[in-house]
């Protein structure tokens, strides 16, 4: 992957996750089936689970384990923050640990030259590029 794709990526799942994850911080949500669309802290939890999917499927048990050893309702406001943090350490390990580190592995660095590739010294066939690429307008600018 190119680095310039690679970093748009990069930014665009951090800008998306952070934003997820400090929006509930300041919006309040309100619970209850009148009001999906304002429970802010289960938006984000939605968009999180989606952002670090398939790992972010770990999280559904890590909320009742959460809820057996540190005591913490995950029905709570306090449960929810908790499943929203875990959420995205997953989603981070996963896309900046886990899956680079699998591409990298698999591929290998690939570089592909001139030498390896004859085809690309060649000129096309009933072109109008020279050996050298150019454009008949480019060979008259040349010659000047």
């Amino acid at each position: 992957m190119r680095d310039g794709t690679k970093w748009s990526l990069t930014t665009l799942w951090l800008l998306a996750s952070l934003t997820a994850l400090f929006v509930p911080i300041f919006v309040p949500s309100t619970r209850g089936p009148a009001a999906l669309f304002q429970d802010t802290i289960g938006i984000a939890t939605m968009l999180m689970y989606a952002l670090a999917f398939p790992l972010s499927l770990i999280g559904v048990p890590l909320l009742y384990v959460a809820e057996i050893v540190l005591g913490i309702d995950p029905q709570s406001i306090g449960g929810r923050y908790l499943n929203l943090f875990v959420v995205f350490l997953l989603g981070a390990v996963q896309w900046f640990w886990i899956v680079p580190r699998l591409v990298t592995r698999r591929s290998g660095p690939v570089e592909l030259t001139s030498a390896a590739v004859p085809e690309l010294n060649a000129p096309l066939p009933n072109s109008f590029f020279d050996e050298e690429f150019h454009t008949p307008v480019e060979r008259v600018i040349r010659e000047k």
